[in-house]
C-alpha cells in the first residue's frame, strides 16, 4: 500500500482579466444597494453572508454587510460556503470585495489559501475509487493595476497553499504506513530535487554517536529504528552564521509507553508527529519561494510503544547536552526527543533563534481551547515578531507563562530533571519549563499545537502555523 494514495484535486484554479464562465460570483455592500439598480431586485437577500442566485443573469450575489465592517473573517466564512459549489464553473469577481481595509492582495491570498484548504481531498485507502467531477474556478479582476498585483502573488500563494496541504497529508497518514523509517524516506524524496536544501538522515548508529539518549530511550520499545532528519537551507551565504532553527516533534504514534494511555485516548495519536510534518512542509515552501533566510530544520522521529526493551518509569537517562533526566512518566515523551533535537541544533549550528512546534500537552487545550495555539518564549522580541506574522495570517497564538514554580516542578531528587511533574496544574507551562532547560540564552519560541493541529469534527490535520512561519521568515 502506498504512503500517499494519489488523489487528484477536484478543482482547477485560474485567474484572468476576462470572463471565462457563465456563472458570476459578485459581492456587494449595503452602500451599493442604493446606487446599483440590479441590487434592488427583491430576490437578492441583503443579510450579511447570504447567497442569492439570480438565474436570469446567471449571477450569485453575496451580501457583505457594511464596507467598514467587512473583514477577512467574513471573507473566510464566505469562501468556505463558496467551495461547496461543485456543480458549476464560475468566475469570482475579486474587485467587488475590495474595501479601504481589505485590498486586492488580501482577497487574492485568502481566496487561494481557502480554496486549496477547503477543497483538498483527504487521504483515502478505499478499494473502490470515487469518481468526482472537476469544476473550474476563476478569480477575475478587471482593473489592470489589480491584475498586476494578483499576477505577482498568484504562484507564491499557491506554493504556500500546497505546502499547507502537504503538511495535512503527512499528518493524516495511517501510523502503520508512516513510521520513523518511511517518514524519513518521504522527507528525503521531498527534497531530492531541491538543490538549495541539504538533507541528512541520521540512523540509529549515528544517533547513538550523537549521544541522543533521550530519543533512544523513547524509541527503545519500538520495532522501528529512530531517525533524525536534518535539513539545511542556507541561501544567505554572506551571513552564514545567522541561522534560525526549526524543530518539530515527530512521534509517529504515541501509546504512552508503559504509562499506557486508555484506549479512548489512543485514537488520534497518529497526529503526534504534526510538529514535524509542519516544519518539514514549511521548509519546503521557504526553499521553493527562495526566501533569503538561513534555516535549519531538525526533526527527531520515533513512535512511543511498549516492548521488552521499552524504557521504564524511574529510569535515569543522560541527555545529549549532559543533563540527567528521571523518567517519571513514559507518556511525557515528546519533550524528551525535542530536548535532544534542540541540543543537536545548538551544538552543530549555533542558531540565533530556535522555533519549535509540538503537540505537547493536553493542558494547553484546557487553557486556550481548540482555536488558539499556546506560545512560550524566553525572548520578547522573537515572540512579538512571530505574533505579528500570526496576526497577518490569522493563526492566533497566546503567550503563556513559564515561572520559577514551573522550573521547580520539573526537578527530580535523583537526577537534574524529571520529565513530568507531580502536579497536573500548569501542565503546559511545566512542559515548556523542561524544554527551557536545554536552551540556555538562545532566543526560543515553543508552540504547543496539541489542540490546533487537528480539527476535531473531521479528524483531519490543519497544517497550523505553516503560513505564519513562512510569513515570519519573509519579513526577516
Amino acid at each position: 500500500m502506498e504512503l500517499f494514495q494519489k488523489i487528484k484535486e477536484d478543482f482547477v484554479l485560474t485567474f484572468s482579466q476576462k470572463k471565462k464562465y457563465d456563472l458570476k460570483i459578485l459581492g456587494f455592500f449595503l452602500e451599493d444597494v442604493k446606487v446599483k439598480k440590479e441590487l434592488q431586485n427583491p430576490l437578492i437577500k441583503k443579510e450579511i453572508k447570504n447567497f442569492s442566485l439570480i438565474s436570469e443573469t446567471k449571477t450569485i450575489y453575496i451580501a457583505l454587510g457594511k464596507k467598514n465592517e467587512f473583514n477577512l473573517e467574513v471573507l473566510t466564512e464566505i469562501l468556505k460556503q463558496l467551495t461547496m459549489i461543485k456543480e458549476w464553473n464560475f468566475d469570482f469577481y475579486a474587485d467587488s470585495f475590495v474595501t479601504k481595509k481589505i485590498n486586492i492582495t488580501n482577497i487574492c491570498e485568502t481566496f487561494i489559501i481557502k480554496i486549496y484548504y477547503n477543497r483538498h481531498q483527504s487521504l483515502k485507502y478505499k478499494t473502490k475509487k470515487e469518481t468526482k467531477k472537476t469544476n473550474k474556478i476563476n478569480l477575475i479582476t478587471l482593473a489592470s493595476s489589480n491584475y498586476k498585483i494578483v499576477k505577482t502573488l498568484w504562484d507564491k500563494n499557491i506554493i504556500i497553499a500546497q505546502g499547507v496541504n502537504l503538511a495535512r497529508d503527512l499528518q493524516d497518514c495511517p501510523p502503520n504506513l508512516l513510521n520513523s523509517v518511511t517518514f524519513a524516506e518521504k522527507i528525503q524524496k521531498l527534497f531530492a530535487e531541491q538543490p538549495l536544501v541539504k538533507c541528512t538522515i541520521l540512523d540509529k548508529k549515528q544517533i547513538q554517536n550523537e549521544n541522543m539518549n533521550l530519543l533512544l530511550a523513547v524509541n527503545s520499545g519500538s520495532q522501528f529504528e529512530p531517525r533524525v532528519a536534518v535539513l539545511e537551507y542556507f541561501p544567505n551565504i554572506k551571513n552564514k552564521k545567522k541561522i534560525v532553527a526549526l524543530v518539530g516533534k515527530g512521534i509517529t504514534f504515541d501509546t504512552g509507553g508503559y504509562s499506557l494511555k486508555p484506549s479512548n485516548y489512543q485514537e488520534g495519536m497518529k497526529y503526534d508527529m504534526s510538529g514535524a510534518a509542519i516544519v518539514v512542509s514549511a521548509l519546503k515552501v521557504i526553499s521553493d519561494l527562495k526566501i533569503k533566510q538561513n534555516v535549519v530544520t531538525i526533526v527527531p522521529i520515533t513512535d512511543n510503544c511498549i516492548g521488552s526493551k521499552a524504557v521504564l518509569v524511574e529510569s535515569v537517562i543522560t541527555s545529549k547536552n549532559g543533563k540527567t533526566v528521571e523518567i517519571t512518566n513514559t507518556d511525557a515523551e515528546g519533550r524528551l526527543i525535542l530536548a535532544d533535537a534542540i541540543s543537536y541544533a545548538k551544538k552543530h549550528f549555533t542558531p540565533k533563534q530556535i522555533i519549535e512546534l509540538s503537540t505537547l500537552t493536553g493542558s494547553i487545550g484546557a487553557a486556550l481551547g481548540q482555536t488558539i495555539t499556546g506560545a512560550f518564549s524566553n525572548n520578547d522580541v522573537l515572540y512579538r515578531n512571530f505574533a505579528k506574522a500570526t496576526q497577518e495570517m490569522h493563526e492566533p497564538i497566546w503567550r503563556m507563562p513559564v515561572t520559577e514554580e514551573n522550573f521547580k516542578n520539573m526537578k527530580s531528587p535523583v537526577a537534574d530533571l524529571a520529565n513530568s511533574s507531580k502536579t497536573y496544574m500548569g501542565g503546559a507551562s511545566n512542559a515548556a519549563a523542561f524544554l527551557f532547560n536545554f536552551i540556555d540564552k538562545t532566543p526560543f519560541l515553543h508552540l504547543d499545537i496539541a489542540y490546533t493541529a487537528t480539527k476535531p469534527e473531521n479528524k483531519r490535520g490543519t497544517g497550523i502555523m505553516l503560513k505564519s512561519l513562512v510569513c515570519f521568515f519573509k519579513k526577516k
